[in-house]
């Protein structure tokens, strides 16, 4: 609360993004490929959860079930598309950057969608 829910679920996701980015720059087994991929589903899995929390809030009653169902639905596939996506890309020579760069979409989309979550909250709050 301190921090703001929005600033801390747009941090999440970023220092997600960053570390799924860094992957491919350590050296495999290294200390700091460790770190980075405990970072990594640490800081996704937070992300996550954190939209877990926000979606019944930012909805109004009427559509509350359908949000959090849409949400979960939606959270599934950004969190399943990326290593499928990226398993095709490097079957096809793209190379190991490339694929950690299409991983890092979905939460850099979570980055530059979560202020408008704030400004739905804020919408709502002014409705009621």
């Amino acid at each position: 609360d301190r921090f703001g829910r929005y600033r801390v679920i747009a941090s999440y996701a970023l220092m997600s993004a960053t570390s799924i980015l860094a992957l491919p720059m350590l050296p495999f087994g290294s200390a700091g490929f460790v770190v980075a991929m405990v970072c990594t589903g640490f800081f996704t899995w937070g992300s996550f959860q954190g939209l877990n929390i926000l979606t019944p809030i930012v909805y109004p009653a009427r559509l509350r079930s359908a949000a959090v169902g849409w949400k979960g639905g939606v959270s599934r596939f950004a969190s399943s598309a990326p290593p499928l996506i990226s398993g095709v890309l490097l079957s096809q020579a793209a190379g190991l950057k490339v694929a950690m760069l299409v991983s890092a979409v979905p939460m850099m989309l979570v980055v530059l969608l979560t202020p408008l979550l704030a400004a739905l909250e804020r919408r709502m709050d002014k409705e009621n």
